[in-house]
């Protein structure tokens, strides 16, 4: 639990690495309850006062929010991390953020041209520019940025796709169907051979059957969507838009928009808006059901904005249930910093509130 994960953590007080992992740890334990959110942020939030790890430390709390779909926090944090020292983890959350976060694709060419140009040598920044341009519709600009990249395959951070799939559907927006085919076609050569290897792994099966059903090879298609969902790991499903793309792809309209139908709208950011500008939904882009279910998560997005940051609510989890029957009590007085460094005073505070939390529980 998380008295024994701090405990063990106590040894190395003056480690940021230990502290941020321990703050990880507790994010993920089972049933997570609103005290381990409260003790994460904590975390992070005493090694924002440090001047060495400020910038690192708000960066780790914007990864939380992002990740759990509260952008306006995550977007002030990564906004006071790039005000105090610009970062590569800076740009990549705010390209996250502004591009597939808000799905804002105005601000998100924008901040395309505000990278340092060295980012676009890797392939998570390749990978979601050339996905934005895109988005925008702009072929030319998605090729200028894939051509750069040598490798055929983009593995890094999260994004693991052919290179050959982006490129393709930048021919197939530029009106080169002949093109985009031949370029598909070589994507699933190139998943093939990493298949070799790795047989089961859901994402590689994943662009298998994409890519044969975007060849016009349906039959071939179904067999591998179908071995796809039986390689996903325990607890995990497929993702409706996931499965929406696919028989998009097959050209299956009515499969597609039963998934829709299905979708749950609430999800705390803009990935849904890919339904209007990402090429591969086009066939149901124009159903009125589509546009319905666009127009919400708009609206969500709205909502999500305007309700303002809610980190300061997560830091005051849900009270325990008072107990009858025992008057006894217990009090933590201050830690004094008895050290002749001043940048020491929040260990000192920290410690108190440490030992608060284990109290309280006891």
């Amino acid at each position: 639990g998380a008295d024994q994960i701090l405990r063990a953590a106590a040894p190395s007080q003056s480690d940021f690495r230990v502290h941020s992992n321990l703050s990880n740890v507790l994010l993920t334990l089972p049933d997570r309850p609103s005290q381990h959110v409260a003790e994460s942020l904590q975390i992070y939030r005493r090694w924002q006062q440090v001047p060495a790890t400020r910038v690192e430390a708000l960066l780790e709390e914007a990864n939380f929010h992002w990740g759990e779909g509260n952008l306006v926090d995550a977007e002030q944090l990564v906004a006071k991390a790039q005000a105090t020292t610009p970062s590569r983890d800076g740009y990549l959350l705010q390209l996250l953020l502004i591009g597939y976060g808000w799905s804002d694709l105005p601000a998100a060419k924008i901040q395309i041209d505000q990278l340092p140009p060295g980012l676009m040598q890797e392939d998570v920044f390749a990978s979601l520019v050339s996905g934005l341009w895109l988005r925008l519709g702009d072929g030319a600009q998605a090729l200028e940025v894939l051509n750069r990249m040598p490798r055929d395959f983009i593995g890094e951070n999260r994004q693991f796709l052919p290179k050959s799939l982006r490129v393709g559907w930048a021919h197939f927006i530029s009106g080169k169907p002949l093109a985009a085919a031949a370029e598909w076609k070589q994507g699933l050569r190139v998943v093939d051979e990493r298949l070799q290897s790795d047989p089961n792994r859901a994402e590689l099966l994943r662009w298998r059957a994409q890519l044969l059903a975007l060849v016009g090879e349906k039959e071939a298609a179904l067999a591998a969507w179908r071995l796809f969902e039986e390689s996903m790991p325990p607890g995990r499903t497929v993702s409706p838009l996931t499965a929406i793309e696919f028989h998009c792809a097959l050209g299956n309209r009515t499969a597609a928009m039963d998934l829709l139908k299905s979708m749950d709208q609430a999800d705390g950011r803009g990935s849904n808006l890919r339904l209007q500008y990402d090429p591969s939904f086009a066939l149901i882009r124009d159903e009125p059901e589509t546009r319905r279910y666009i127009a919400e998560t708009r609206e969500h997005l709205a909502q999500l904005r305007a309700r303002g940051p809610v980190g300061e609510s997560l830091l005051r989890p849900a009270p325990a249930p008072v107990t009858q029957g025992s008057d006894k009590s217990v009090a933590v007085l201050a830690f004094a910093n008895l050290s002749e460094d001043k940048a020491n005073e929040y260990f000192s505070d920290g410690i108190s509130e440490e030992l608060l939390n284990v109290l309280a529980k006891v």
